[in-house]
């Protein structure tokens, strides 16, 4: 895929908006298995933006993963995944420290594993994940205090009451261990947590899809100036096929997120989303979405409120090209002084798959 950007405020500021375009290539490789039973996914993901202007902002991104399916049995199936990946924090992030800075790129590499066991009515599903998170320097700013590894366990327990229905309590656990015991405002910050909800899944048919949850969460951290984070979970998703060209997706979701401003805990993130996919033609898709989200910091007195609107269409030149074009509109609104931004990007993608 190719893509070209045009960004009004490429550093999500709220004056002195800085305008410029974007280039970016991304070629893809994807190995799936077609076998009847058990599987093997490879990918592979790179990724180059460049800037007309702000070269400083240029980057080179990859993700690389392996996947399998063990099917055991018909009902009882393990599921290892191993990835690696190089990013770079999106600028107007909580922990982005603005233009002034140089970008903040890091590594990430996970571990999963999940099996899961469904047979009589009774589900049950377990997983582990470890993840490593390593930071650069961001040219003056030292990043090692943000090093770390997150480790994340769970277990559901599900019963089929009727068929597509499975009604299910999901209990779990998480654990944060930074490299260093002392960040560089003098704050220990590894923590740990769980999250207990309660939900519903339904599947009709394959017309509607809907799972809801909801428990209550907690985060605790080993230093006592950070107060405990905790609240109400909930995770929501609801998949409509209205008709055979309309499918309308809703989402909503609330959880801890991890951060490392100065007196700040953790942040409880509550976003949602309502997407609506229309077929106008056969090789002709357009695309409507709205997304909210607000961020509730810890410890530090602030919140955000943050919304994104993109309108999109889709066109399939034949068999193995596409392109698309895409309008997206940011703001966020917050309490803290110079933290609110609004952006604007075009984007024209082509792509083709071989």
């Amino acid at each position: 895929e190719t893509e070209v950007n045009r960004d009004d405020n490429i550093f999500r500021t709220e004056s002195g908006a800085v305008a410029d375009d974007i280039l970016v290539l991304r070629p893809s490789l994807a190995l799936r298995s077609d076998w009847d039973n058990h599987a093997v996914n490879l990918t592979a993901e790179v990724e180059f933006g460049r800037h007309d202007k702000t070269t400083s902002e240029d980057y080179e991104d990859y993700d690389l993963a392996a996947d399998t399916r063990i099917d055991v049995s018909e009902a009882w199936t393990i599921s290892p995944r191993l990835s690696h990946g190089k990013a770079h924090e999106q600028r107007g992030g909580v922990d982005d420290p603005g233009a002034s800075a140089a970008q903040t790129v890091y590594r990430t590499s996970e571990g999963k594993i999940e099996t899961q066991y469904f047979a009589d009515a009774i589900l049950l599903r377990g997983s582990g994940t470890w993840t490593v998170l390593d930071y650069d320097d961001a040219g003056v700013i030292d990043n090692d205090d943000r090093d770390r590894l997150e480790s994340a366990y769970s277990l559901r327990a599900g019963y089929e009451f009727s068929p597509g229905t499975v009604i299910f309590v999901q209990p779990g656990l998480r654990f944060v261990d930074y490299d260093q015991a002392v960040d560089n405002f003098g704050l220990r910050r590894d923590s740990e947590g769980y999250d207990v909800q309660v939900g519903l899944t339904w599947d009709v048919s394959g017309v509607t899809f809907a799972e809801f949850s909801i428990g209550y969460m907690e985060r605790d951290y080993d230093d006592p100036a950070l107060p405990t984070a905790s609240g109400l979970s909930a995770q929501a998703v609801v998949i409509w096929n209205a008709t055979d060209l309309l499918t309308v997706t809703a989402t909503v979701g609330r959880q801890i997120v991890e951060t490392t401003l100065p007196g700040v805990a953790g942040i409880l993130q509550t976003a949602g989303s309502v997407r609506v996919d229309y077929e106008i033609l056969e090789n002709l898709l357009i695309n409507l979405e709205a997304a909210g989200q607000n961020d509730d910091f810890q410890g530090g007195g602030r919140e955000d409120d943050s919304m994104r609107l993109t309108a999109g269409t889709k066109y399939f030149m034949g068999r193995n090209w596409h392109g698309q074009l895409r309008y997206q509109r940011e703001t966020r609104e917050s309490n803290a002084i110079g933290a609110d931004y609004t952006a604007n990007s075009i984007m024209a993608l082509l792509g083709i798959s071989l």
